[in-house]
C-alpha cells in the first residue's frame, strides 16, 4: 500500500507510512544508492611462528567484518581427501598385483588338481594390501596449486554462503 509519493533529484519515490517519509528526510542516502556488494579486498599476513598473524588477521576482520580464510585450516579435508585417495589406490594396485603374482605362482606350480582362484580374502592378500596401505598413509603427499585453489574456492563458497544466510539482502 502506497501512502505517500513525491519526486527527488528526478526519480519518484513511493513511500508506504509516514515514518518512511521522516526516515527519508532524515538520511535520504539510503534511498538513493542501490545496495552496492562488497569490495573484494585480500590481505595475506606472513610472518615467523607465534607473531601474532591469526590474532592480526582476526582484529583486521573484526574491524572491517570480514571473514578469515586460514589455508591450513582450509586445506585440511582437501588433503583428507587427496590422502585417502592415495590410499584407496594403492589398496586396489596391492590387491590386484598380489591376486595376479599368487595365480601365476599356483599355475607355475602344475598339480594335478586345477588351481584354486584366489580372492581378495585370502591371508597373503590381506597382508599386502595392510602393507601397501601402511606404505601410503606413511608417505607425504605434495600439495599442489590445483589443491590450495580447490580448497580457497571452497572456503570462499563457505563465506559467501554465511554471508548470505545471515543476510540475504546484504552485500557479500
Amino acid at each position: 500500500v502506497v501512502l505517500i509519493s513525491f519526486r527527488f533529484l528526478d526519480k519518484v519515490y513511493c513511500l508506504s507510512s509516514s515514518e518512511a517519509l521522516v526516515q527519508f528526510t532524515r538520511n535520504p542516502r539510503a534511498y538513493l544508492l542501490p545496495p552496492q556488494p562488497r569490495i573484494p579486498c585480500k590481505v595475506c599476513i606472513i610472518g615467523p611462528p607465534t607473531s601474532g598473524k591469526t590474532s592480526l588477521a582476526e582484529m583486521i576482520a573484526q574491524h572491517y567484518n570480514a571473514t578469515v580464510l586460514d589455508m591450513a585450516v582450509l586445506l585440511e579435508p582437501v588433503v583428507a581427501e587427496a590422502k585417502e585417495a592415495v590410499v584407496r589406490e594403492a589398496r586396489e594396485e596391492a590387491k590386484s598385483s598380489t591376486i595376479d603374482t599368487l595365480t601365476q605362482e599356483l599355475t607355475q606350480q602344475q598339480t594335478e588338481e586345477p588351481p584354486v582362484p584366489v580372492s581378495a580374502y585370502d591371508p597373503r592378500v590381506e597382508q599386502a594390501v595392510k602393507e601397501a596401505e601402511n606404505k601410503a598413509c606413511d608417505s607425504n603427499l605434495t600439495i599442489t596449486v590445483e589443491m590450495q585453489t580447490k580448497a580457497l574456492r571452497n572456503g570462499i563458497q563457505a563465506a559467501e554462503q554465511k554471508r548470505r544466510e545471515a543476510d540475504p539482502t546484504g552485500p557479500l
